[in-house]
Formats: structure tokens, sequence, C-alpha cells
């Protein structure tokens, strides 16, 4: 895929684990030109896709959680630390940390809520 390609997403549905495992060897093989976004257990019933709208989140809201994601600050152990997350960004420790704050708010409903639809 091209830099001024837009990404495509495809579904789909598969039989069983073992076509799963197939498929997701066959395409790993392509390298960064193939991603696996989601897989969902229809079995499982917290594994279903979520969409939810983050279009009310600024800019900088946004670039503060790609940083902190990218940083690990979402993983466990925790790496990704505020400090190393302000320092990428420019801006104090306390800024990122509201910007979090605030885009999290934003989000963490939204899952919630998109997630007990139905139930």
């Amino acid at each position: 895929m091209s830099d001024s390609d837009p990404p495509l997403y495809v579904t789909f549905r598969i039989a069983d684990r073992a076509a799963l495992r197939k498929i997701i060897q066959q395409y790993g093989s392509m390298g960064p030109d193939v991603e696996t976004i989601t897989i969902v257990d229809p079995e499982n019933e917290y594994s279903e896709p979520l969409s939810i709208e983050v279009g009310n989140l600024t800019k900088k809201q946004w670039e503060a959680l790609r940083v902190a994601h990218e940083k690990g600050h979402y993983t466990s152990p925790r790496g990704g630390h505020l400090e190393e997350i302000a320092e990428e960004l420019g801006i104090s420790k306390s800024a990122v940390s509201q910007r979090l704050r605030a885009a999290e708010s934003k989000i963490i409903p939204a899952i919630l809520g998109a997630s007990n639809k139905g139930r």
C-alpha cells in the first residue's frame, strides 16, 4: 500500500480456529502491507467489534494518545511514563496527564456505552 492510498478494511467469517491460523500465517508473511485489526469470537459476549466516534477528540488529545500508545503507556507492565510522553510532545508532564485524561473521558464512556447496546 502506498502512502497516498487509503487503507482498506476487509471482514472475513472464518469457520474455525485452524482456518484462522492459516489465514494469519499467510497474510502475516506479506509484511507491513497487511495488519490484523480485530478478531471476534462469537462465543465470547465481550468479543464483539465496537464502533465508536472519536471525532470529538482534539488533535492534541489524539496525538497524546498515539504517543502514549506507541511508548507502551497502556501495556502491562506499563511503559511510556508521562515524562517520556511529555518529552516527545514537547509539553509538560501535567499537560500530558490532562490531555490523556480528557481523551480517555471521551473514549471510555463511548466504549462502555457501545458495548452495552443490545445486552
